[in-house]
């Protein structure tokens, strides 16, 4: 008889958790058929097409919202969404409470990865109630993201993002659309989750980057229109044809753009958990303006470029969304305090180094961000003030010898400096870049120093040592591509001329053999909002 009790206990419990787990399941059923979503079309063939996303919900609440994710994500808790909003924050869920239905855009960016889009209840502890079906994505292996940079001698080199980089992989190019008949031998490289320094880079914000495809263009390019086209042969997979204009370094006029602090903002509504720039856009669009008016040379891109800020898909997010104006006007990359330091995010630099080729990326040294070049009458120093650049270190070195021994007023009338965080705002006058870098700029002669950090835009007379000057160095803050600006005073003293944190913006810059010209000009519409006019200096 005693012997029987455990068989009958076992039975009772088995008897107890089968009935558990057929409730469970039930509500489980019920709760799904509560929460429905679907999408269409279920496939996608280009960077950004739209899918209609159609959500249902009989109890709707204000915090449910959706998240577009890699297809096959199994633990979602610990994988960061490429873009999310609520639902009633979205063009179309407007009625979302009132109906239970919302019918929503989503654009699909080419991550090399399927899709799927995630429906949630709850912010603070998300429940997933739903999910779509897999988005295939079709061009999976396809060649994107083109940006130009350019180094001293007017060489142009290439970069692409894809899914492979080998020694298929090749540049065909010529002055004719149809006749691309001159090839460029490629270099490859590509970063891993281990090369991050810390979280959430090197943990739920790292995503796959591709393989990056280098590729430089030879020197002395005719001066009209050289047509590309980038790609695998082995994969038989080619990009559009892009072009670029080679600069004329001889011309008369030769306009820049500078701009600091930037990012990106999904043109869909949703939201990156990295950063939100809408103002971004309008700035992009500006420089193509720019580039239609009057050819630019080069965008001088003064750090904090992308705020992926270790969610590191916003990087792709942001190159494909701009890759029609960095696919035709070349980029001289600055780094700033988001690509590097305490606040990238754990990114310590490696996507910045492997997606911004500059002139010390075949250095040994390939964290090194600092560089200079001639390009026609201006002669850049960039600064990388995210590294040690104090008396004895190799940056400050570098930069005794450029202004010592490789600037030269007669080759070139202007000196030009830039970098990230400022030497000249009005909060920090005793900042450790000024005591380090003002006498050495002030007795070289630097006639511009143009910078970022700080979102909004501040001009100082030419100063030295705090007083204004003739032949001091005019310090220009424009902080203001697509950043939140900054609250500034009603006034402040001199040495600041001008300043302003009411307008995104960039800096329009002209060089001429008997004039420098800098104007500020908003994103919203290219409203001229300052401008100062520099005279050269005696070789």
């Amino acid at each position: 008889m005693s012997s029987q009790r455990p068989s009958s206990l076992i039975l009772c419990t088995l008897f107890v958790s089968l009935l558990a787990l057929t409730l469970w399941t039930e509500l489980a059923e019920a709760k799904n058929d509560a929460y429905q979503i679907e999408v269409s079309p279920t496939s996608f063939s280009q960077d950004g097409a739209p899918v209609t996303v159609t959500v249902h919900a009989k109890g709707p609440r204000k915090k449910d919202w959706i998240a577009l994710y890699p297809a096959g994500v199994v633990d979602w808790s610990n994988t960061t969404y490429i873009k999310a909003r609520r639902i009633t924050k979205l063009p179309g869920g407007e009625d979302y409470l009132t109906t239970g239905t919302a019918t929503l855009s989503v654009f699909l960016p080419n991550l090399r990865a399927n899709l799927q889009v995630f429906y949630f209840q709850g912010e603070k502890s998300p429940t997933l109630v739903a999910m779509s079906p897999i988005i295939t994505n079709e061009v999976i292996d396809f060649p994107q993201q083109p940006m130009l940079t350019l180094a001293e001698g007017n060489i142009y080199t290439l970069r692409w993002v894809s899914t492979s980089c080998d020694s298929s992989s090749v540049v065909r190019f010529g002055n004719s659309q149809k006749q691309l008949n001159r090839t460029l031998s490629v270099t490859c490289s590509t970063y891993s989750v281990q090369d991050m320094c810390e979280a959430p880079a090197a943990t739920v914000g790292f995503y796959p980057p591709g393989s990056f495809s280098f590729a430089k263009f030879p020197t002395g390019l005719p001066l009209k229109p050289i047509y590309y086209q980038f790609g695998n042969r082995r994969l038989n997979l080619f990009s559009e044809v892009h072009s670029f204009h080679p600069s004329n370094v001889t011309a008369d006029v030769q306009t820049f753009i500078a701009v600091g602090d930037v990012g990106y903002a999904p043109a869909d509504g949703l939201r990156t958990i990295a950063s939100h720039e809408p103002d971004a856009v309008l700035t992009y669009k500006q420089f193509e303006l720019q580039n239609e008016i009057s050819p630019v040379t080069a965008l001088l891109r003064i750090g904090d470029l992308t705020y992926a800020d270790g969610y590191l898909s916003q990087h792709d997010l942001h190159d494909l969304a701009f890759s029609p104006i960095l696919s035709h006007v070349p980029t001289l990359p600055v780094i700033g305090n988001h690509e590097l330091g305490t606040s990238s995010g754990g990114e310590c630099g490696v996507p910045f180094v492997h997606r911004y080729p500059t002139v010390s990326f075949s250095q040994t040294n390939r964290t090194a961000s600092y560089y200079s070049m001639d390009i026609g009458r201006v002669h850049f120093l960039v600064l990388d003030t995210e590294n040690l650049y104090d008396v004895g270190t190799a940056q400050y070195q570098f930069v005794v010898d450029d202004l010592s021994k490789t600037f030269s007023r007669e080759k070139t009338p202007w000196l030009v400096v830039a970098g990230h965080r400022p030497m000249y705002y009005y909060e920090t006058l005793k900042n450790n870049l000024l005591q380090v870098y003002e006498d050495l700029f002030y007795s070289h002669g630097v006639d511009v120093a143009l910078w970022g950090h700080q979102h909004l835009y501040l001009r100082t007379c030419p100063v030295y040592q705090q007083v204004c000057r003739p032949d001091g160095v005019t310090h220009i803050i424009v902080g203001t591509g697509g950043r939140k600006l900054q609250k500034t005073p009603a006034s402040v003293p001199p040495p600041f001329a001008y300043h302003s944190g009411d307008y995104h913006g960039y800096l329009k810059v002209e060089a001429t053999s008997e004039r420098l010209s800098l104007s500020f000009l908003t994103s919203q519409n290219g409203t001229l909002i300052d401008s100062v006019h520099l005279s050269p200096r005696d070789p």
